[in-house]
């Protein structure tokens, strides 16, 4: 009030950063002068707009292409002569650079969107920027970097087949590479469709099939030859796989057409789509193999499919934005975590009901069922916890603090590793006593969202989104070893023999 002055006061992204529902993050801007009283604007901004924004007013220079060519705010300014934070003038440009254009895909910056089951990241990277963009960059490994292109996966050892859902240097088309993990090594990567967020291998075919959102597809790939074959067309935005355990069926969620598509895996041929709720995102099948379980996320429904029959039946009411499941043993029973409404509500397959719904902690992202199915592990993305649900008492029975946004659970040898993706790290949980030991570094800022563990129960690989690596784990041991190189932005692995 007292002298010229603008005060900014915005927020972080939450822990599920992903356009279902988008983000939408609250920034004020309060001047005294030139802001434009009670204006709320339309255009969308990120924070390197405000970066921009701040420099510009301060007559400083840029750090990096990030926010020298973000678009800054200024239609919250009243003023056109870029003075007392007013209208911000663009940078002066390069070659190819069209100075009255501040949009991000101009002069070198490009917005990229990595869309996850669990979780989805977004921002700016300028071309060329090397090993500095996005935190978790390496010498070598950054935008623009080549691709590990030497064959060095052994054909009859075990590998782990990782999703790189970035467009990397493959005709912006995203990748899989392959890991050796008994020399721990990356294979050539393999081309498959746009914006590939999930896989899932087949147990009879040596087959494993790639989720291809952005081109509604799923490409099939060899895990004797390590070649793609020819992409199967679905339906929109496929990002979730299930295949039944004969190997025969591969269900594909299509969430930008409400519907699941069945592949016939010995023809390679697509049947006809069975119409579910709206945006189905998860998908799982019942450890029976006689249902399929799908979780409408915009419904806040889960939808049962007959095997048998190849249709939907009723759907089931669950809590707001179902994003994962667990199954029980004999495929009786389901587990559905409820991002939206805090709880996990657990359903019983035979008799297609729901059971009273058991609150947990905020935000519940991930979920896994113990064995013996006397306990359920929930993750809880927004309140740093793995929540303890006792099966037959249906009820919370207690809270293990874990780290900073964790977003996957995955139970091995008696314990419970969760994934935290801000701190880096893995939490190691006795599923007997429900003691902690140390948690496991995988690395900060390297954004791990993803654990799985191998088919002999020793090796697991830990998805280390930003960093562009996967690290292994030997679980007996407690050991992680050297990161993996592989491409841009992985988000899911499978795992087969060689």
């Amino acid at each position: 009030t007292t002298q010229r002055s603008l005060a900014i006061i915005t927020f972080d992204e939450d822990n599920y950063n992903d356009p279902h529902p988008p983000q939408r993050v609250v920034t004020l801007l309060i001047g005294s002068a030139v802001v434009r009283r009670g204006y709320v604007s339309g255009v969308r901004y990120t924070h390197y707009s405000l970066l921009r924004t701040i420099e510009a007013g301060l007559g400083l220079g840029s750090l990096t292409a990030n926010d020298r060519f973000a678009a800054p705010t200024n239609d919250v300014f009243t003023g056109s002569s870029g003075s007392e934070m007013g209208r911000v003038a663009p940078p002066s440009s390069g070659a190819g650079c069209a100075p009255q254009r501040l949009a991000p895909d101009d002069c070198g910056a490009t917005f990229l969107r990595v869309k996850g089951g669990k979780g989805a990241l977004s921002g700016l990277v300028g071309r060329g920027m090397g090993s500095g963009s996005y935190g978790g960059g390496r010498a070598g490994v950054g935008p623009g970097a080549p691709l590990v292109s030497r064959e060095i996966v052994r054909r009859h050892d075990p590998v782990a087949f990782v999703v790189d859902s970035g467009p990397g240097s493959l005709t912006g088309a995203g990748s899989v590479t392959p890991v050796d993990l008994r020399t721990r090594q990356a294979g050539r990567a393999i081309a498959v469709g746009k914006d590939p967020l999930a896989i899932e291998s087949s147990p009879r075919s040596g087959t494993v099939y790639v989720a291809n959102a952005g081109s509604g597809s799923v490409t099939p790939i060899s895990t004797r030859t390590l070649r793609a074959g020819r992409a199967i067309r679905v339906g929109s935005d496929p990002r979730a796989l299930a295949i039944t355990p004969d190997g025969r069926t591969l269900y594909v969620a299509d969430a930008g057409s409400n519907e699941v598509t069945p592949v016939d895996t010995r023809t390679g041929r697509a049947l006809r789509p069975i119409k579910v709720g709206v945006e189905p995102w998860a998908i799982g099948v019942g450890l029976s193999g006689r249902e399929i379980l799908v979780a409408d996320w915009r419904s806040g429904r889960v939808t049962p499919i007959s095997v048998a029959t190849g249709r939907a039946l009723r759907a089931i009411k669950v809590g707001a934005y179902p994003v994962a499941m667990g199954f029980g043993p004999g495929g009786r029973m389901a587990y559905v975590a409820n991002f939206g409404s805090d709880s996990v509500t657990p359903v019983n397959l035979a008799t297609g009901r729901a059971g009273q719904a058991i609150g947990v902690g905020s935000g519940p992202d991930a979920v896994a069922v113990g064995q013996g199915g006397r306990r359920v592990y929930v993750v809880n993305g927004n309140s740093q916890s793995l929540g303890l649900i006792s099966a037959r008492a249906g009820r919370l029975t207690g809270s293990v603090k874990v780290g900073y946004s964790p977003a996957d659970v995955t139970l091995a040898g008696g314990t419970a590793y969760v994934v935290n993706t801000i701190s880096g790290t893995v939490s190691r949980i006795s599923a007997v006593t429900g003691r902690r030991a140390r948690p496991l570094s995988v690395g900060l800022y390297s954004y791990p969202l993803v654990m799985s563990v191998a088919p002999d129960g020793v090796t697991a690989a830990v998805i280390d989104t930003y960093g562009w690596q996967v690290s292994l784990v030997n679980l007996r041991s407690g050991r992680v070893y050297k990161p993996v190189n592989v491409g841009e932005f992985p988000v899911a692995v499978a795992f087969t023999q060689g």
